[in-house]
């Protein structure tokens, strides 16, 4: 049912242990983690394409010794996917090669098989409607004018691109690959920004799949609709796009509070990585370079999806983060009614990027420790704070 192009696991993991690629040495041990590109198989059921026979892009992170010890029973509990957020595709989000940053790598350290995967409309996953620049918010298309456009244009699909349907079923098609390629029963989701309603409304939707649930700075709606309007998809355009100066400076930089907060150097990487991942969006603009972002239709992650979540779940936003994310993130925390483990963690000198900045690694080290143990500094049940110094403290 389904299919990777990358070759058997077995030839990779030689090629890979004998030097060549996929193999990327990154511990002090000398351990290989080794690096997987996934095409997945889907039936679509994005309205603009519902029903074409797509691929879904999927990166893989793991060290070479656990897939040498075996499978299922190595990897049991230790098979995570990393769900992406509203507008960044999942590559620079979580396997950003920058110093200490790639939360991937850093779990794949730590003995996880570790999957991340980008969506319709985003990164190397389909993007329909997307490569027509009329197809566009009206707004934005004076950025691209001389190009791609000479003038402004109506849309040719004048409706929004995706919505939360079709976002779980294509993170169910690929919990069902992964479960089937490395012999699990569950794998645990994380999902930072837009990746909440995906991966909480996927956990309360198919609990028998998910192990455990990290959200980072989740959107939640806690006066959302349950069900989904009556025009699906709604009309309007299928996509945006961001410049590198509103998401450096108008959406992250501008909310940084801390001394410190941003390492100069991270944010070209970023930007990049960003375009390595967007080759039509790299050619667009003047000078060239945008982030093209999809538009959705969003339903099904409030109260009463909440209370259907099962798995232990940690939620982890910064102090800096706005007002009305970080309030919604206490209102889950309330309405997970039915999940046994649960910790809220806020971050002093943190913004909704914290994964790009100095206290990046409360997000790796917590996230493991919750992986691993269902706790954070052994703390199942409440909230903690983390201070601009990295200490932790019970609230």
């Amino acid at each position: 049912m389904f299919r990777s192009t990358m070759t058997t696991v077995v030839l990779l993991l030689g090629s890979a242990l004998a030097g060549g690629s996929p193999a990327f040495a990154a511990s002090g041990s000398g351990e290989q983690i080794l690096r997987f590109d996934h095409s997945v198989d889907h039936i679509s059921t994005v309205p603009a394409n519902a029903g074409q026979s797509v691929k879904l892009f999927v990166r893989e992170r793991v060290a070479a010794g656990v897939l040498r010890s075996g499978m299922s029973a190595a990897l049991t509990g230790k098979v995570a996917l990393f769900v992406h957020g509203g507008t960044v595709p999942s590559v620079p989000d979580y396997d950003l090669d920058y110093k200490d940053y790639n939360w991937m790598a850093y779990l794949a350290r730590a003995g996880f098989d570790v999957f991340s995967m980008d969506q319709s409309g985003y990164g190397l996953s389909p993007r329909p409607m997307m490569d027509d620049p009329c197809n566009m918010n009206p707004a934005d298309q004076p950025l691209l004018i001389p190009n791609p456009l000479s003038a402004p244009c109506s849309a040719s699909y004048p409706f929004t691109l995706t919505n939360n349907q079709s976002d779980w079923d294509e993170i169910d098609t690929v919990v069902d690959y992964i479960r089937t390629l490395r012999g699990v029963d569950r794998v645990s989701l994380l999902g930072w920004s837009g990746g909440g309603p995906r991966g909480g409304g996927y956990a309360a939707r198919y609990p028998e799949k998910v192990d455990k649930l990290v959200l980072y700075a989740p959107g939640y709606s806690p006066t959302g609709p349950s069900n989904p309007p009556s025009a699906v998809p709604a009309p309007g355009f299928p996509m945006g796009i961001q410049t590198h100066d509103e998401l450096m400076f108008d959406r992250w930089e501008a909310n940084v509070q801390c001394a410190g907060q941003i390492d100069p150097g991270i944010r070209e990487v970023i930007w990049d990585t960003i375009m390595a991942f967007d080759p039509i969006g790299a050619t667009w603009g003047t000078p060239p370079g945008v982030m093209r972002t999809r538009t959705a239709q969003s339903w099904g992650w409030n109260p009463e999806y909440a209370a259907k979540v099962t798995a232990p779940t940690l939620i982890v936003v910064g102090q800096q983060d706005s007002a009305s994310l970080v309030a919604n993130t206490r209102t889950l925390m309330t309405n997970l009614v039915n999940v046994g483990a649960k910790v809220r963690i806020e971050v002093a000198c943190a913004t909704h990027f914290l994964v790009w900045e100095s206290q990046h690694r409360v997000l790796l080290e917590t996230s493991k420790d919750w992986l691993l143990h269902g706790s954070v500094k052994g703390v199942r049940r409440g909230e903690l704070f983390v201070d601009p110094d990295g200490k932790y403290h019970r609230q």
